[in-house]
């Protein structure tokens, strides 16, 4: 069974439950209600018993429409920068790859300066041991890894395509453009 369809099954139960005790709370013999009886608690209970199941099917429902919660799962890998920088200096004698690499290199540098930058600044406002300092902190470093995570595949496709191969894919893109 999909998600759908055990959630519409788990909706159709709930209304099940709350319509059985509807009839019953209702019914003459359970606790003798009645429109013409003057007892205040049996008053006070037929009003408590039509608001209970009445939220509980509003709530029921509301839980069977609004969407579910999804989610994000943060990258948990560290790219090592030595590493990518390495990578990335392979490339830039290429004649076409180069200019790209060169990029990324200064990429890197201006993500590793914003980084120290974004911790000095938040150490400097806020005490180490603040749940603040440490969501601020979370989030540079959630931000940076997905930054570092980017330029590694941006390296790793640099590594696919020699400038020979570079070449001939724009020369064939080139004619095919004459042609259309």
């Amino acid at each position: 069974m999909n998600d759908n369809t055990k959630k519409l099954i788990k909706y159709l139960i709930k209304t099940g439950v709350i319509a059985g005790v509807a009839v019953v709370a209702y019914s003459p013999g359970l606790i003798a209600l009645s429109l013409f009886d003057a007892s205040i608690f049996k008053a006070g209970m037929s009003i408590i018993i039509g608001v209970a199941l009445t939220a509980g099917f509003g709530i029921s429902t509301a839980q069977y429409f609004l969407p579910e919660k999804t989610h994000i799962k943060l990258l948990t890998t560290k790219i090592d920068v030595t590493a990518l920088s390495e990578k990335l200096k392979a490339h830039e004698e290429d004649a076409y790859m180069g200019k790209l690499a060169a990029q990324a290199l200064t990429q890197v540098d201006r993500l590793n300066k914003s980084i120290e930058r974004a911790e000095f600044e938040i150490a400097r406002k806020f005490d180490k041991s603040t749940i603040t300092y440490q969501n601020f902190y979370s989030s540079v470093t959630a931000a940076s890894n997905c930054a570092f995570e980017n330029l590694n595949s941006f390296s790793n496709r640099l590594q696919l395509y020699s400038d020979e191969e570079y070449i001939n894919i724009i020369k064939s893109y080139l004619i095919w453009r004459v042609f259309i």
